[in-house]
């Protein structure tokens, strides 16, 4: 955020403008993070045990299926992502 504002001033710009910019860019890219952290959360969590299970004894010893699960259920979860960021 310094860097913007010290390019503003150099540059004759509206600093205050700038710093709003710029802020309203950091907290878009917060709320990003903290909506695909509640959403996705669960996902990553469950694909965790089970690549950990395909690997341990009499696991698969294959983390395809495991992706293959993820992937499918992430496609609602993008959907639910893209929508909660919508209605931010």
């Amino acid at each position: 955020m310094r860097n913007e504002l010290v390019k503003a001033f150099s540059e004759g710009e509206n600093a205050t403008l700038k710093m709003g910019d710029t802020f309203g860019k950091v907290l878009e890219n917060m709320l990003g993070q903290l909506i695909f952290s509640q959403i996705f959360n669960q996902a990553f969590e469950d694909l965790e045990k089970e690549m950990a299970s395909s690997q341990d004894i009499g696991g698969d010893g294959n983390w395809v299926d495991d992706f293959g699960r993820f992937l499918e259920k992430s496609k609602g979860l993008t959907e639910s992502y893209n929508e909660a960021m919508k209605q931010a």
